[in-house]
């Protein structure tokens, strides 16, 4: 599912919250996970896509993935 927010002004917590809509299976374990942890330890809840995209490339995109980009480049 691709998203376009050009179309509408949307606040950037509820970006987030549209894009979490989307997730399936292991992700949206993993996101709820993330959300639990973050709300028990009292830190800041993500609320920013770039937030959002920086947490899921650290998860699910290997180092080794972005070595090899970079050396391709």
């Amino acid at each position: 599912m691709k998203w376009s927010f050009k179309c509408h002004k949307y606040p950037k917590p509820k970006k987030v919250k549209l894009v979490v809509i989307a997730f399936t299976e292991y992700v949206i374990v993993w996101w709820d996970q993330l959300v639990k942890n973050h709300r028990r330890n009292y830190e800041k809840q993500v609320d920013t896509r770039d937030e959002m995209k920086f947490l899921m490339r650290k998860r699910f995109v290997s180092s080794h993935y972005c070595k090899e980009s970079y050396k391709r480049l």
